[in-house]
């Protein structure tokens, strides 16, 4: 038995039935996150020894597509601030002898006087203050200043200052020498006239024992001290007018 023909495919066709409903293609359900803001950088500023950290702000686009905002923090390692610089001045060295003139007021008494063999040294290294009334308060401190032009320093007057400048600003001494009835300074013999004896600054400054016998190769004489009055001087004295005003009586020993 013969079978007819099969009849042949019909060749697709692009057309579509005018009442055929057309499926969409489905959207794919895409996760992957569109990033569409920009991730701050993380921003450090030291300030004062900390740090502050700026959080990014990263923008994602939603399953709908609307945009939906998310924070995420970020971590990061602490930051040890650095120790701030500072500049350590050495300690000064103390110093002993400025101290000394530093304590030192105007009224003050020093066991201190001028070194019979060197016009430019004292007895002591340093002024030291003590009572006025003691023997061995030699000098009276009538101020302190920054000049020596600024101090009284009539030499005839056994006036003078003591000066120390090292290490800072200078501090002077105004001096005048306590003479008291008894004690002994040297004199020398006048230029002018060998018979006379003369006074003078460094000799008026000293001190000497009075019963010594010999003198220092600057002087002539020792002196011991009778009277400090504006009346006549005692008996077998001799007289240096004009002593602060008044008169000086010694007598050669």
């Amino acid at each position: 038995m013969t079978l007819p023909p099969r009849p042949a495919a019909p060749e697709p066709s692009d057309e579509v039935p005018q009442d055929a409903e057309v499926e969409a293609p489905p959207t794919p359900k895409r996760k992957t996150a569109i990033i569409v803001g920009v991730i701050a950088s993380v921003l450090m500023l030291c300030l004062c020894g900390g740090c502050l950290v700026v959080v990014g702000a990263v923008t994602i686009s939603s399953r709908a597509g609307t945009p939906e905002a998310r924070t995420f923090p970020y971590s990061a390692a602490p930051i040890e601030a650095s120790p701030s610089r500072t500049t350590t001045r050495p300690t000064p060295t103390p110093d002993p002898t400025r101290e000394a003139f530093e304590g030192i007021s105007a009224g003050d008494c020093l066991d201190a006087y001028m070194d019979p063999y060197d016009a430019s040294e004292w007895s002591e290294d340093v002024p030291n203050a003590v009572d006025c009334d003691r023997t061995d308060a030699y000098l009276r401190v009538t101020s302190v200043e920054d000049s020596a032009s600024d101090c009284n320093s009539d030499a005839l007057d056994a006036e003078t200052w003591w000066k120390y400048s090292a290490g800072g600003d200078a501090i002077y001494l105004c001096l005048e020498r306590q003479l008291r009835v008894g004690e002994c300074f040297l004199a020398e013999v006048s230029e002018e006239d060998a018979k006379r004896v003369a006074i003078s600054r460094h000799g008026l400054m000293t001190s000497w024992q009075c019963g010594k016998g010999t003198v220092p190769r600057d002087f002539d004489y020792i002196l011991q001290v009778t009277a400090l009055t504006n009346g006549d001087c005692p008996r077998n004295s001799r007289s240096w007018d004009n002593f602060r005003g008044g008169k000086l009586c010694a007598r050669i020993v």
